[in-house]
Order: C-alpha cells, then structure tokens, then sequence
C-alpha cells in the first residue's frame, strides 16, 4: 500500500489516480539494429538494494523502478553514441545523479502534472563503449525517482553482459556459500584466473622540501586521445575485500578484464604512496564502494607521502573514482592526498578529507588535491567534484586544491567543493587551460580564499566566508555569482 501510495502521488495531478493508468499513444517501438531499448527489468541494469519493481500501465515496459531512498543506484556498461532515460515526472517525483563516463549531472524529475515517458536526460559522450551509473538523490518533501527505460542509439549500439558480479577467484555459476574466505595474511587473489605481480612503487616521490623531480618521457608532449575501440561481451565487476593491500589494488587497476572495482565498505589502514600507472583507454575503469557503503583509508603511519599518485611514471587515463570516500588522518609533506602527473580523463568525485597534517613543509603548504606535471606531459580532462576538506583544528599549512608546475593540465574541472581551516580554500600557479571552478564554500581561510594566478578558465557562484580576499588574475576569468 505504501508503493501504491507513492505513485499516486508522483502522478496525480487534479484529474485523480486514474490518468496514471491511462495508455499514452507513443510508447517505444522495440529494439532495433540501430537502438536499444532496454526496460527497467532487464537483466543488463544492476540495481542497489532501496528499489521496488512497480507496474504501471502508462510506462514503455508496463513497469518502472521506483525508489525514495538517497544512493539507491543504478548501473549500466554499454556501447553505442547516444544515451536516453526515460522517467515519468510528476508532483511527488525528486531527483537523481547520472554519472556517464565520470561526468556527474542531477536530473529533476519533479513536475506540475503527471507525464509518462519522458525524456529526462540525454547525452553523446565520445568514443563507443560507456558506464552509466543512476543515484536516488532523496529530495526533502518529494523524494521518489521512477526509471523508466535507458534507450541506446547508434550503428555500435550493443550490451557488454554485466551480470558477472563475483569475488575475486570466483566464477559467477558458483553459489554464494562456495565463496572462498580471503586469507587474511596474503589478501586477496584480486582477478579471477592468477595472482597479480604487485606494481612497484613509483619512480618519482613528491618530497616535503621541493618540486618532484620525475624522469623527464619523451615526447608527445600532450596525453593521447584515442576513442576506446568497441569491446567484445564481458564486462566484469570485482568487489575488492577489506583486507586487500594496496599493491593487489593497484595491481588490480591493470586489468585490463575488469570494468568495476567495488570496494567493500570500511576502513583500509597502512595504504600510501599508492601507484596508479595505467592507460585505461581501451577499457575505462569505474572504482567505487560496494552500493550503500563508504570506503574510508585512515592514517599512513607518520610516511609522509599522500594516497593515490596517478600518472607519475606512466601516461594513466580513463579511472574514475566515485565515492562516497573518505581520506582520514593522514601526515603529509609537500605533496597532496591525491596528486596527478601525467594523466588524462581521470574524475575523483565525492571525496571527504578529515584531520591531514603536514608538520614537515619547511614554510610549504600541502594539499587535499594536487594536480601537478611529471615535467614534460600536459594532463588533461581532470574531473574532481564533491570534495569536503576540513583542516580545522590540523595543520595552517594544508591546502584544500592546487594546480602547480608545468605544462599544466587543460581541461580541470572542480564543482560544488567544502573546504574549512587551512591556509588557501584554492590555489592555481604556472598555467593550464579551461579550469571550471563553481560552487565552493571556503570558511576560515587562514589566506585568501582563492588564489588563481596563472591558469585560464572561470570561477563563479563561490561563496568565502571569514576568510581573505580572493586572487583572480587574469586569464582566469571572475565569474557571477560569487560572495567573498
């Protein structure tokens, strides 16, 4: 009764319940050679725990998934050259985040009157093969999401099989109590068929008195960008245990079988300086929590390096890390908790950082973020949304964002940030271009707030609150919207 309760109040809109059972005259046609139509029941959607399957005459597929839970999701790999979600609006409807290819959007689904079937997001990212994840939002007053159909066009248009979900050394026919038991000792055998070779450490390690010195690559002086080819059926999800090293996690990011690393929730202690070299073109790769739980890495035993180096000895590109994550209680130099070289179509979203402190800068600051250059290699499309520093009460010489050395990445984009304490909210120095920086909150800054001299882009709609007056130089351009 309580579902039924919910759809009538997403759809009713003075002409009573019955209007939601009427049949609407442009229901989808079946698939074709050229477009897929894939109901909310097909086999290909992985969803989360929070939905219900509801029927419902008035959708494409006489049924939608409706959930009001905040994180319930959804998850979809496909192939093809354009994407469409279909989602009935109405008065009781509220919101949901699409992440395609680690670029977040928040879709409305809220409305006046009720209407089925309605387009409510639409995107043609690049390149053939994609990972589509849907996420309830939970809406204060109006909360419920309805997903309707995901309809995939283009001549590629094709589904890798995602219901391969298994543990690492388990197939996917076994049943849930032949599950091995990690050993405790060793960790896991993180892919199905052999043990992978822990990668080294990277050849260069940012230090606490300079700028890291890598060893210069040779040209292209900029990251590739080739279009990830079509991929044969297949796709696979590996959920990463909690007493898995770090050396079997970034062992695990080179293989090139897996398109998902679910972590499981929890806290992963003694990881640092973890090494990230990888060029993920060819088969993209979305790391993230096991659905409904958050992943935390507390502490790093006084080592002084930050968490995640991606890029610092190899071009890396095509990761996506979506939280939601947490950075605790790390001791840092002049480095970042995460801190890019060499890297391209990278997105580190949803990040929460808690108690950093960095005793050891000689007068240098150290960052949340750290978006650098191994000396020689422009980065590129770096995507980092959703972050929530706080460095109250730590360290005055922690930084919440930072771009410095060059080249310079091109293409940074970094929404929706809460940074409180430390000594700069942002600071951008050397160059780099199309930096999209909006919707911060900086409080307690102990210098200005903001402090962009050197790269070209915009910074709107950011709000600085007892903190010093922000640095803007051009080219970077001061945008509407802000309040310091």
């Amino acid at each position: 009764m309580a579902w039924l309760l919910v759809l009538a109040l997403l759809a009713v809109g003075g002409a009573g319940l019955g209007r939601v059972l009427s049949q609407p005259s442009n229901l989808l046609t079946s698939s074709s050679s050229s477009q897929l139509v894939l109901q909310d029941t097909d086999s290909h959607l992985v969803w989360s725990s929070g939905w219900k399957v509801q029927s419902n005459g008035s959708a494409s597929g006489d049924s939608v998934h409706v959930s009001g839970k905040a994180g319930a999701s959804a998850t979809l790999v496909y192939y093809g050259s354009y994407l469409k979600i279909l989602a009935p609006t109405g008065r009781g409807a509220g919101a949901f985040r699409v992440t395609l290819d680690g670029t977040t959007t928040t879709v409305s689904t809220h409305g006046n009157v009720f209407r089925a079937q309605r387009v409510v997001f639409a995107a043609g990212p690049a390149g053939d093969r994609h990972i589509l994840k849907i996420q309830v939002v939970g809406t204060p007053g109006h909360p419920y999401v309805s997903i309707d159909a995901v309809v995939i066009s283009g001549s590629q248009a094709a589904m890798s099989d995602f219901r391969a979900r298994f543990l690492p050394g388990v197939t996917a026919s076994q049943p849930p109590d032949s599950t091995p038991t990690p050993d405790p000792t060793n960790g896991p055998t993180p892919t199905p068929t052999s043990t992978p070779t822990p990668t080294p450490a990277p050849t260069v390690d940012p230090t606490p008195t300079g700028t890291p010195t890598p060893t210069p690559t040779p040209a292209p002086t900029s990251a590739p960008t080739s279009t990830p080819p079509p991929m044969a059926p297949g796709a696979k999800v590996v959920v990463f245990p909690l007493n898995g090293t770090s050396a079997q996690f970034a062992a695990l990011t080179k293989d090139m079988t897996i398109d998902v690393i679910e972590m499981t929730g929890g806290t992963y202690t003694g990881w640092h300086d973890v090494a990230i070299n990888v060029d993920r073109t060819a088969r993209p790769l979305l790391i993230e929590p096991v659905p409904g739980s958050t992943v935390t890495w507390n502490g790093n035993a006084g080592a002084g390096d930050g968490l995640f180096y991606p890029g610092w000895s190899s071009f890396t590109s095509h990761i996506t890390f979506q939280g939601p994550f947490q950075i605790t209680n790390f001791s840092i130099g002049q480095t970042g908790l995460i801190s890019t070289a060499w890297v391209a179509d990278m997105t580190f979203n949803g990040f929460t950082v808690r108690g950093t402190t960095a005793p050891t800068t000689n007068g240098q600051t150290a960052w949340a973020l750290y978006i650098s250059s191994d000396g020689v290699h422009s980065g590129a499309r770096i995507t980092a949304n959703d972050w929530n520093v706080d460095n109250t009460g730590t360290s005055p010489t922690v930084n919440g964002f930072q771009m410095e050395h060059g080249p310079q990445a091109n293409g940074v984009t970094a929404l929706r940030w809460i940074v409180t304490g430390g000594r700069w909210g942002a600071v951008g120095r050397v160059g780099g271009t199309g930096v999209d920086i909006e919707g911060w909150t900086i409080t307690g800054a102990n210098y200005s707030s903001f402090d962009f001299e050197g790269p070209a882009g915009i910074v709107k709609n950011m709000h600085a609150i007892n903190s010093g007056p922000p640095i803007i130089d051009s080219p970077m351009v001061n945008g509407t919207g802000n309040i310091w």
